[in-house]
């Protein structure tokens, strides 16, 4: 599982700077490693970041929930009578 998750995840840089590669944009071997480079960061900076977006979901609440019938009776009730 591991093995798929790592060539799902180099798949799109590789891609990528391997046709910019083959379209002569890099003039040399340390421009195209360069250019990998930030492309890796990058994939791995919106992977993390939209998997911690994803999670945020699931905290507990900080305070229980608390019907505002408990806590203002009377104004609940009068709001109940004029209606």
């Amino acid at each position: 599982m591991n093995i798929i998750v790592t060539i799902l995840f180099l798949l799109p840089p590789v891609s990528v700077t391997l046709y910019l590669y083959m379209s002569g944009v890099f003039p040399n071997r340390r421009a195209f490693l360069f250019s990998f480079y930030i492309l890796l960061v990058l994939c791995a900076l919106t992977i993390g970041i939209s998997t911690q977006h994803s999670y945020q979901d699931y905290d507990l609440p900080t305070t229980t929930s608390v019907a505002l019938s408990e806590i203002l009776p009377e104004l609940y009730t009068g709001l109940h009578q004029t209606r």
